[in-house]
């Protein structure tokens, strides 16, 4: 009997060990699903943090193109500044000499104001000197035809007068 009660209660504590057991395979199963929830989550992530990591180089390659690009164009837009004040310098000197041209321009036409002025006043006193030489001319015409026709009259006269003396030698011969 006591064998027979001890064979009891060792198969009721078998049964209970076994319920456990099955219990506990259970929650080992229950925990390798987790498990492999988990590893795959992980994996997932693990792929996650790769393709970020991938991404953060690729960004970090297309910042440094974009610094280097942003440099370049720095560089440039200085070299264009540079070249942009030249062509301004030049634009002044060229405004300036520009301007320098004009106050040359304004004094020669004054000064070819002042001319025209002296040419019209020298042409006047031509015309004047001319008009007076006109009148001196025809003076001089009229003075030598008046010579003329008093040489005219005087070799008349001297004939008239050798003729006389001729008569009256003729007479006194």
């Amino acid at each position: 009997e006591d064998v027979s009660k001890r064979l009891a209660e060792l198969q009721h504590e078998l049964l209970l060990k076994a319920e456990e057991t099955r219990k506990l395979e259970e929650e080992v199963k229950s925990q390798d699903a987790e498990l492999a929830s988990l590893r795959q989550h992980l994996e997932e992530r693990d792929a996650k943090l790769q393709s970020m990591e991938k991404t953060k180089i690729k960004l970090s390659e297309k910042a440094i193109e974009l610094h280097d690009s942003l440099s370049k164009e720095r560089e440039e837009k200085e070299r264009l500044k540079q070249e942009l004040q030249i062509h301004i310098s030049k634009l002044e000197s060229l405004h300036q000499e520009l301007e320098d041209r004009h106050q040359k321009l304004r004094k020669l036409e004054s000064k070819n104001g002042l001319l025209a002025d002296t040419l019209e006043a020298v042409r006047a006193e031509c015309a004047s000197k001319q008009k007076a030489l006109a009148e001196v001319k025809q003076a001089q015409d009229r003075a030598l035809g008046e010579i003329e026709k008093a040489k005219t009259e005087s070799s008349e006269a001297n004939a008239n007068l050798l003729r006389k003396i001729a008569s009256m030698e003729d007479e006194l011969e």
